[in-house]
């Protein structure tokens, strides 16, 4: 038991700075430029419907949803209207 231990160590040793840099790499490359989206991005791409729902999104700041009602007695209560 004592040898396998030793061995191990000796393994992680020899290889742990291949996984480093490994782990390095990949940090690196997957790190992608973000585009924001328009019309010209679009055309330029070539980007159909099918093709726009496979897409990442990032949003850069809040989502605010307003809500319009033709009723004057609106209420809010726990968060729901």
């Amino acid at each position: 038991m004592h040898y396998l231990c030793i061995s191990i160590i000796e393994i992680m040793k020899k290889y742990s700075v291949i996984v480093l840099i490994a782990v390095i790499l990949i940090s690196v490359v997957s790190c992608k430029q973000q585009v924001a989206y328009t019309k010209a991005v679009k055309t330029q791409y070539g980007l159909d419907d099918e093709k726009l729902k496979s897409l990442q999104y990032y949003l850069m700041g809040d989502i605010v949803l307003n809500k319009s009602s033709s009723q004057d007695n609106t209420e809010l209560a726990k968060g729901e209207i």
